[in-house]
């Protein structure tokens, strides 16, 4: 479900006529699939499961969907014995943790189960319309609207013509100030994990 709405977009453009209201919509889909992408994660709010590798002395991991709004269960050694955790007595849940999406375990918790998709995590998390930050809104519609309104540069990194050469500051698919923004979101440790 979009994080952002029809009216947003005419707001912000002082958009009066509903003539462009289906290309709107369509804009809307487009770019939010393409940052959910860019920033490897979903935005939306929704209850997601979520299954982890763990090695080592391990005490947390990091969701892909944060912020979490609330955590519904955490299962350890799930391949073997399915041990469920207490998630009100031994999972912090302070914001700091539940805003970086990190599940981290305490009190007579101290470690998960070593294994491969050893710890399942089901959660509730990302953004509705009001957790949505102000900085992410702004950019969403803003690419939303320069779409709209340059359908023919989008993508395009310069043209020439008459002469004349005209370079337009992209980042990948997105205007540079959207990707500013988006990088932000992204979630760079799962290139590594």
């Amino acid at each position: 479900m979009p994080i952002i709405d029809r009216d947003d977009v005419k707001d912000a453009g002082a958009i009066k006529t509903t003539a462009r209201d289906d290309r709107i919509h369509f804009l809307i889909g487009e770019v939010q699939a393409e940052a959910e992408s860019f920033c490897q994660r979903k935005f939306d709010r929704a209850t997601y499961t979520e299954h982890f590798d763990t090695a080592g002395s391990q005490g947390f991991v990091l969701v892909a969907n944060p912020p979490i709004i609330s955590i519904t269960s955490v299962t350890d050694d799930a391949q073997v014995s399915a041990r469920a955790i207490d998630v009100s007595a031994n999972v912090r849940d302070e914001q700091e943790y539940y805003d970086r999406g990190e599940v981290r375990l305490w009190n007579a918790e101290s470690v998960f189960t070593n294994g491969d998709a050893a710890v399942n995590v089901v959660y509730v998390g990302g953004y509705d319309r009001q957790n949505l930050p102000k900085d992410l809104k702004g950019a969403l519609v803003n690419e939303v609207l320069f779409r709209l309104n340059n359908p023919n540069r989008w993508g395009v990194k310069s043209e020439s013509a008459d002469g004349v050469n005209v370079a337009y500051d992209m980042d990948g698919n997105f205007a540079a100030q959207t990707a500013a923004v988006l990088k932000r979101y992204r979630q760079w440790w799962r290139d590594i994990a």
